[in-house]
């Protein structure tokens, strides 16, 4: 489990949303679920990957906000770059991104 996570009530259960850190810097989000908020947490299923990642760029801290109205679950993730200069090139790069995840 990364660092930054979150728990959300979904349907009659808990989903925890993390980026995976089975391989370091990773591209995909995941998600494990339990009957209760502070777990167990089990059966990690695979929810996203970020396009963004690759070269200098980065992704991560990929957080559940249950607050915000969508079809599913919003999740949030940050993008960054290890190059200073790539922020100034690409605005772009340093801005949150936002998926609607649901489950089956």
């Amino acid at each position: 489990m990364a660092n930054e996570y979150s728990v959300s009530r979904v349907g009659s259960g808990y989903v925890l949303i993390t980026h995976d850190t089975t391989e370091a810097l990773s591209a995909n989000i995941v998600a494990y679920s339990a009957c209760s908020p502070f777990g167990p947490f089990t059966g990690r299923q695979h929810v996203y990957t970020t396009p963004e990642t690759g070269g200098n760029i980065f992704t991560y801290n990929a957080h559940a906000h249950p607050e915000i109205a969508g079809g599913g679950l919003v999740v949030s993730y940050n993008v960054n770059s290890f190059v200073n200069t790539d922020h100034y090139r690409d605005v772009s790069i340093y801005r949150p991104r936002f998926l609607d995840v649901t489950f089956g």
